[in-house]
């Protein structure tokens, strides 16, 4: 079975139930060179070194932290970070668990899942903090 066959029954296995944001910190480190600055930035993702977590009323708890950087120039402008809580109710726990065991099928749902489902909440924090720290803001491109 490829490894995009394994990815359905471990979604199939799953529920969204919520996301939440745990911490959100923006932080203005320069001005834009110039009228019209081109920026360029880094993008860190982490998760929890024993995700999921699963709780006692079966629902999974997978938690993300994102490092963000952009520069202007040579020079950092805007630092973000962004951690969040996503809460899924386990459909089916002992398959999940089986399935969950796959290094190859963990890696593809942290790429295909969380990130796609974390990713608009990211773009909007960034956007937000650098308009409200009075940088110009970029929108972070769609993830393909």
């Amino acid at each position: 079975m490829d490894i995009n066959e394994s990815l359905t029954p471990l979604i199939e296995c799953l529920k969204l139930q919520s996301i939440q944001p745990l911490e959100i910190h923006s932080q203005r480190l320069g001005s834009p060179e110039g009228p019209n600055p081109e920026y360029q930035f880094t993008i860190h993702q982490a998760s929890g070194t024993d995700d999921p977590l699963i709780l006692e009323d079966l629902r999974s708890v997978f938690r993300v932290r994102y490092d963000f950087t952009c520069k202007s120039g040579v020079v950092d402008i805007y630092k973000h970070m962004g951690a969040f809580a996503v809460f899924f109710e386990l459909v089916d726990k002992d398959k999940f668990t089986e399935l969950w065991k796959d290094e190859a099928l963990r890696k593809i749902f942290w790429e295909r899942q969380i990130q796609k489902t974390l990713w608009p909440y990211l773009r909007q924090q960034v956007s937000d903090g650098m308009s409200r720290l009075g940088i110009t803001p970029i929108t972070l491109p769609w993830l393909m």
